[in-house]
Formats: structure tokens, C-alpha cells, sequence
């Protein structure tokens, strides 16, 4: 408990000095683009490079980095890989060079960020401590710097400010050291124990230990032992788990005659051992002595698992003692009893668990694809989705042209920084109170809010040259609140509201993708296309359109 309080300050630190390095440098590249020589659209095409391959190579390395069980790793090593590359942008000159240099940032900084957020949320909830006292210091540094280093920037130019990003990732990588990276790796070897217990489980239970014996993956044999003690080695070889057998399963001596050394499955080869046992408790001694009608099949044992699976995190020992609270004990740990429904002396089961996708067991073996047409077959998640792409376009046109547009105005890099801070002072109110307003405003009419406050936000932008100073932004950032603090908080509630019994992590990434990668990356390309034929003005204009005529079709509070 104490090592991950240790390890959550290390990230607060982390989040504080990238934010802060982020923020010297990222905010300015589109300027930075221009003043190589850059035209919009390509400025556009590079600013789409970073959320377009953002959401392929975030699944993909997160997905690898599950897999191998090399999160500390992998993480250290994009952080560095990432921010070097970053920092040569300082270096290039041409837009093909810059390309292959922006495409070679994010094909290694995704995991970055998201090993980081997915580690943090796992320890914050090891010490009951909410992810967001962690995570706010990224806003801070955001906010608090971005001013800094606008005033570094206008004052001093570009490549200082690249100087700066480069001493700050430096030392952010002491804290990375000390980051509670390593949650991650030990929460996929808890899940890799509970799926091989489920694997265990697909088949129908043996009839007695001779029949798990030969089904086994490696061999049991016999072998003296104190009675009632199977050993199923978890890893180190030294917990036991205890399984009470029966007379008739015990030799002469009273000893248990199997032990396990599955080797590669010791969670399976111990549920099998006591699959055996239970069958031969109940009297099933074979298939053919049973009548058909009260044979335990799958369905019944899949319940049980699910009883069990449902306890996650979980280590080995939670999931043999679902299978038989009362024949299984753990290194002399008591176990409680669970309660019987009335009649039977099944254990009574959840009819939802958590951890499985729906209410067919089988959906636990869905591919991906089949996830995600599960979720966008919906019609109201698909119609929420649209609109996430819509969120996501107006964001982009922001964040790409709207420096830009300001520089044309007169602004300064220090009046930038500004923007970014007043935007981080708007946000951090919403999302503290975003329970409260959910709660007054209800999720429909908050995302209704949010997409008349882009349109709001968009049309101002396009008139802000009539109020004769660049200055006048700092007002309208104030509604960065409600289009990115509402639709964040609003968009992330609504994905489990409707998203189908199981699917809510796939609904999750589906508009996390969709937002802040295929929006945002749509909102940066067709902005610098309309940039290069017109002026800023009409880009802003334009994604005001896009926004109110998607609203405006999908945006009917019967699918919301």
C-alpha cells in the first residue's frame, strides 16, 4: 500500500513536467509549420497525423504490451524513442521531412500516455483514491506553463522553445522510473490466471480424478501426501490450495493420491482435480450411471464460473474457492459461506457479471470486430457515435487553425499561451461539478448544450476580427468548459448508459477514437483544405455548419 501511494506521487510528478514539456512546445507548431513555409493544408495534414495514427497504434502497442507483459518497459522505452524524435522537429526544414518526422513521433508515443492514465486509474483504486487527484496535475502544468512558454517563444523564438521540451522530458524521466507502471503487469496476470480457469471450464467436468488425470496437460501421478491437500503451484511454487476429497478418492492411509504439475496451467490442472472431486461427491461416478436429465453440464458449471470470475482482481485462490466455497480452503483460511437459494444447493449467481459480454457466456470469446458491430448495429450508439465525430471535427478546426488565425490577427505566442491557460481554468470547474450538472441538466440536454456551444463557439471565432483586437479570444475560450469539459464528462457517462450489457469498454474506445482521433484528424484536413482556397474566417464558418447540420439530423433527444 505504501510502495503505490510512493509510485502515484511519482506520476502526479510525471504529469506535471510532460504536461509542462508539451506545453513550451506543442501548442506553437502550427506557427512553427507556417514559418517553415508550410501551406494550411499541409499544416492540416500534419496536425491529423497525430489522432489518426494515435487510435490504430494506441490498441496495438497496448494490445502488445498486454500480451508480452512488458508494460515498464515499453513505456520507458516510447517515452524516450518519442521525445527525442519530437525534439527533431526543431531540425527540419521541408514538409516531406517533417511528415516522416511527425509519423515517427506517434507511432511511439501513444503507449506513452495511455499505459500511464490505465496504471494510474489502477493504482488510484488500490489505495481508494480517485484517478483524477493524480491526474489534474497535467492540467496544471499545462495551464501554468503554456503562458511560460509563450512568452519563451515570442521572445526568444522556436528553437528555445524546443530546448526547453527537451530539458523538461529529461527530468520527467525520474518519475517515469518510479511510476506505478508495474500495477499493469501484475493485473494481466491475475486475468491470464482467470482465464485459464475458464478455459478449464469449456469442457464437461471428468467423472473422477483418473479422468482428470488423463486429460490433464501434463502428467499426475501418485504420490504420498498429507490428506485432503492437492498442491497447484501459483508461480512461486510455494501457495497451496487445499480440496477436500473424499473417502473413495483417498488411499488406504487416508492420503490424497494426486498432485498437480501442470507446468504451464497449474490453475487449470487444479480446477480439473476438483471438477473430478465435486462429480464424485455428488455420485456421478460415469457418464453412463447418470441419468441425462441431471447431468451437470456446461451451463451449470459456466454459472459457476461466472460467480467466481465475477471477484476479479483475483489471484488463483478466489478462483477455486467458487467452484466449492466449502471443499476449498486456502493454506487453512477460512472461507465464508455463500449463500443457497431456497430449495437448491446451487449458489445463488449474479445474472450480470462485469467481466463477460452479455448474458451468453459465449460473447466472452468475441472478436474484435464482432465487438464493435455488436456496438454500432445499436441505433442510438451509432447515432452517438456521429455525433462524437462531431465533437472531435469542431476540436480539430480549433486546435490546428485557430493560432493561426491569431498570428494574422496581430497575436502574440504569450496571448496563445493565455488562450491555453484561460481554456484549463474553464474545464477543471466542469469536470469537478460535472455530477451536479448531469445530475440538473440530464445527459441529453447536456450534449444538446454542448453542441450549441460549438456552434456558438465556432461562429465567434469566425467574427473575432470585428472587434479590432486579437485579445478579445480570452472570452471565448472561457466556452472550452462546455465543448470539451461537457463532452468529455457527458460523452464518457453516455457510452455506459447505452452501450450493450458487455460492450461498454468496446463503446468506450469507439468514442474515444472516434473523437479524438477520426474527428479531430477530419476537423484539421478539411479545415486546411478550405484554408488554402478561402481564409480562416470560413473555416470557422464552415465547421460551424458541419456541426449545427449534424446536430441537427442526429441530434433528436429520442436517441440520446
Amino acid at each position: 500500500m505504501a510502495q503505490t501511494a510512493y509510485s502515484l506521487t511519482a506520476a502526479k510528478w510525471w504529469y506535471g513536467i510532460t504536461f509542462s514539456a508539451s506545453a513550451v512546445v506543442y501548442p506553437f507548431l502550427t506557427i512553427y509549420f507556417k514559418l517553415c513555409g508550410f501551406s494550411d493544408s499541409q499544416v492540416g495534414f500534419l496536425f491529423a497525423v497525430r489522432p489518426w495514427l494515435t487510435a490504430i497504434m494506441g490498441n496495438l502497442w497496448a494490445g502488445l504490451a498486454d500480451h508480452l507483459q512488458i508494460h515498464w518497459p515499453l513505456f520507458i522505452a516510447c517515452y524516450i524513442v518519442s521525445s527525442l524524435v519530437r525534439f527533431s522537429i526543431s531540425l527540419t526544414s521541408s514538409f516531406p521531412v517533417a511528415l516522416a518526422v511527425c509519423v515517427l513521433t506517434e507511432l511511439f508515443s501513444p503507449p506513452v500516455m495511455i499505459l500511464m492514465d490505465a496504471a494510474t486509474m489502477a493504482a488510484s483504486a488500490e489505495v481508494n483514491q480517485a484517478y483524477g487527484r493524480t491526474r489534474v496535475w497535467g492540467a496544471v502544468g499545462w495551464g501554468a506553463v503554456s503562458p511560460i512558454g509563450g512568452w519563451l517563444v515570442t521572445n526568444y523564438g522556436m528553437r528555445d522553445g524546443f530546448y526547453g521540451y527537451l530539458i523538461l522530458v529529461i527530468v520527467g524521466l525520474i518519475p517515469s522510473l518510479l511510476a506505478p507502471i508495474q500495477v499493469l503487469t501484475d493485473r494481466c496476470k491475475e486475468a491470464k490466471l482467470a482465464r485459464e480457469a475458464w478455459q478449464s471450464a469449456s469442457e464437461p467436468p471428468p467423472a473422477s480424478l483418473a479422468a482428470a488425470a488423463a486429460v490433464s496437460e501434463a502428467a499426475c501421478h501418485l504420490k504420498s501426501a498429507p490428506p485432503d491437500l492437492v498442491k497447484a503451484s501459483l508461480g512461486d511454487g510455494q501457495q497451496h490450495i487445499r480440496i477436500a476429497l473424499p473417502a473413495e478418492e483417498a488411499d488406504s492411509d487416508g492420503d490424497s493420491v494426486y498432485e498437480s504439475v501442470a507446468g504451464t496451467s497449474p490453475v487449470m490442472s487444479a480446477v480439473s482435480e476438483y471438477v473430478a472431486a465435486e462429480s464424485v461427491l455428488d455420485g456421478f461416478t460415469s457418464d453412463d450411471s447418470v441419468p441425462a436429465d441431471s447431468k451437470p453440464g456446461k451451463q451449470w458449471w459456466r454459472r459457476i464460473l461466472l460467480n467466481a470470475l465475477e471477484q476479479l482482481p483475483l489471484t488463483c485462490e478466489p478462483v477455486l474457492q467458487a467452484y466449492n466455497p466449502h471443499a476449498l480452503q486456502s493454506s487453512g483460511a477460512q472461507t465464508p459461506a455463500r449463500p443457497q437459494s431456497a430449495g437448491t444447493t446451487e449458489p445463488d449467481l449474479p445474472t450480470e457479471p462485469a467481466i463477460l459480454y452479455g448474458d451468453d457466456a459465449a460473447v466472452h470469446s468475441m472478436s474484435a470486430v464482432e465487438r464493435v458491430w455488436a456496438v454500432v448495429s445499436r441505433g442510438e450508439v451509432a447515432v452517438f457515435l456521429v455525433m462524437a465525430v462531431m465533437f472531435g471535427y469542431g476540436m480539430g478546426t480549433i486546435d490546428s487553425f485557430m493560432f493561426i488565425y491569431l498570428r494574422e490577427l496581430g497575436g502574440t505566442e504569450f496571448l496563445m499561451g493565455l488562450c491555453i491557460a484561460t481554456m484549463c481554468a474553464a474545464e477543471a470547474p466542469v469536470f469537478h461539478f460535472a455530477g451536479p450538472i448531469f445530475d440538473t441538466l440530464g445527459l441529453p440536454l447536456t450534449l444538446h448544450l454542448v453542441m450549441f456551444v460549438y456552434v456558438l463557439r465556432l461562429c465567434l471565432y469566425g467574427i473575432l476580427s470585428v472587434f479590432g483586437t486579437p485579445w478579445a479570444v480570452l472570452p471565448i475560450e472561457l466556452l472550452h468548459g462546455v465543448t470539451f469539459g461537457c463532452a468529455w464528462s457527458a460523452g464518457t457517462l453516455n457510452c455506459s448508459r447505452i452501450a450493450p450489457k458487455g460492450l461498454e469498454a468496446t463503446t468506450q474506445a469507439l468514442f474515444n477514437g472516434l473523437y479524438m482521433g477520426v474527428g479531430l484528424g477530419l476537423g484539421a484536413v478539411v479545415g486546411g483544405f478550405i484554408y488554402d482556397a478561402t481564409n480562416a474566417r470560413i473555416v470557422f464558418f464552415a465547421a460551424a455548419a458541419v456541426v449545427a447540420t449534424g446536430w441537427l439530423l442526429l441530434g433528436n433527444e429520442s436517441v440520446l
